[in-house]
């Protein structure tokens, strides 16, 4: 009896172990994203493109450039942008035209940009293309 009492004790400790392993981790996740102004979920979102921008050979309407290299496609959230006659305009003024813009994969607006800043490629929805 004092056995199984031991070992019932014992594994209670690995679970509350465990369990704040996980939590502490999850803490430090929310942490960092919190750090970076971003949601874990906008940064999970991010990740994909590398499947569909990275993998679909996209290149620049502009210059014919590849659209995605490490880490310089953002995902640009619908109410940053406005759609006028001229183009697609963000909330920081730049104003991409029509005719630069390529149709999105998942329906968001996507922005990728060179080392010096510039605009590489600019994806838009079905719906806003």
């Amino acid at each position: 009896m004092a056995r199984s009492v031991f070992y019932f004790m014992w594994g209670l400790g690995l679970a509350l172990i465990f369990c704040a392993v996980v939590w502490s981790l999850i803490s430090m996740e929310k942490a960092e994203a919190a750090e970076s102004g971003q949601s874990p979920a906008v940064e999970q979102h991010q990740a994909q493109h590398d499947f569909w921008i990275n993998n679909g050979n996209y290149k620049s309407p502009t210059d014919g450039s590849h659209c995605c290299g490490d880490n310089d496609c953002k995902v640009i959230f619908a109410d940053d942008v406005k759609i006028t006659p001229r183009g697609y305009v963000l909330s920081n003024g730049e104003i991409i035209p029509y005719s630069e813009a390529q149709q999105s994969e998942d329906g968001e607006f996507w922005h990728c940009k060179r080392h010096d800043g510039s605009r590489r490629c600019f994806f838009a929805p079905m719906q806003a293309y």
